[in-house]
């Protein structure tokens, strides 16, 4: 019996991600149009689904369809939140269990602008809890129709939340690092539905950058280098200078090297980007620090790159396993490309020449090894 809430089940979810991955192993000519008609036919699902581009579009002419319902609804005098959202769920569940749509951006659209569309018609003060209201309105759209860029929505909504609250620049940083370092934890498990690692991934990428976009907005600039005086206790000597920006550097190196070492074990890629964007910040605020022209900043870093760069070919060379650093062919018919390539413009072959039977020799054979000349 079909569930009220139906959504594609485990193998289901994981059949579709491998008919996806077939197109783009068709595209590289990886597989002929034959084994990808076989594995659109094996993966066959009653589940209607959108590519990228096409869900982005039906996702914002759904949105605009909804504000349209709103603003209808503020025209007639009905509760507009209200309204909008039961006819917006309703919409979204009809569709999902009468024509199974889904990841289609239609469904998605329809769940979260009926919730976004219901806390608007509420009455508002403008406190900053109305950010974790929509907060718990993104994770639970994302739950229900399971798309990844709702639940790291909720989570910057949180980290945001933070940000407001306190107005200090170091809560949104803790909570943004503590999301993502739990998010890179998640990911050390093997989730049997590809949504679950999907959403670990997100979160792990975009909390780093989401903190420190939260925390520059709430810290005191005065220019680059420059000493931000605290008073955390009375009388006039109490006044503690506190570089903010080498904070910030020596917070996002930690959770740098927090993140390599949850990703190189694993391989896991999303994590070694969360690891390179905590770098990256680390890097930038450590640059504000340094009086020196643009021209001397980029070659430093150049130089630095280069060097990183030949330090881990070296350490890398000559692997097989885990990183390396060895080419390895783009398709499998790369290497065939090869060596026809390499036949071509090989030197001409000869016709080897029949072996001739020489004269004399010993009289019983063993190369001579006769008296007989």
């Amino acid at each position: 019996m079909k569930s009220f809430l139906a959504q594609p089940s485990v193998a289901e979810e994981r059949e579709e991600l491998l008919r996806s991955r077939a197109r783009g192993w068709k595209r590289d000519r990886s597989i002929t149009s034959e084994q990808l008609q076989a594995i659109d036919e094996a993966c066959a699902s009653p589940w209607k689904h959108s590519g990228m581009i096409i869900g982005a579009l039906f996702f914002v002419l759904t949105l605009i369809g909804i504000a349209a319902l709103f603003w209808l609804c503020d025209l007639m005098d009905v509760p507009k939140g209200f309204t909008t959202m039961v006819i917006s769920i309703a919409a979204a569940e009809l569709l999902i269990y009468a024509l199974h749509f889904w990841s289609t951006g239609i469904e998605s659209a329809l769940w979260i602008g009926g919730l976004f569309a219901f806390i608007f018609g509420l009455p508002s003060e403008g406190k900053p809890e109305a950010l974790l209201v929509f907060a718990l309105a993104a994770a639970l759209s994302g739950a229900r129709v399971r798309n990844a860029l709702f639940g790291a929505l909720a989570a910057i909504l949180v980290v945001a939340y933070a940000a407001v609250k306190t107005h200090e620049w170091w809560p949104p940083v803790v909570v943004a690092l503590t999301i993502a370092i739990a998010a890179a934890l998640a990911l050390r498990r093997e989730w049997r539905r590809p949504s679950n690692e999907l959403l670990f991934a997100a979160m792990a990428v975009v909390m780093p950058l989401a903190g420190y976009i939260a925390a520059e907005s709430q810290k005191p600039y005065l220019g680059p280098g420059v000493i931000i005086y605290r008073e955390p206790y009375s009388g006039p000597d109490a006044a503690v200078p506190i570089l903010v920006d080498v904070q910030l550097a020596i917070i996002f190196a930690v959770a740098a090297v927090l993140f390599f070492a949850l990703a190189i074990p694993r391989r896991d890629r999303a994590t070694l980007i969360a690891a390179a964007l905590s770098v990256g910040i680390s890097a930038y605020e450590v640059r504000t620090l340094l009086h020196w022209s643009v021209e001397v900043q980029l070659i430093a870093a150049g130089v630095l790159l280069v060097a990183i760069a030949w330090v881990l070919s070296r350490l890398l060379r000559g692997r097989t396993r885990g990183f390396v650093v060895t080419p390895t062919a783009l398709t499998r018919y790369d290497e065939a490309i090869q060596i026809a390539g390499a036949i071509s413009v090989g030197p001409p072959a000869h016709t080897p020449a029949t072996p001739q039977r020489e004269s004399g020799g010993g009289s019983f054979g063993g190369a001579g090894a006769s008296g007989d000349f």
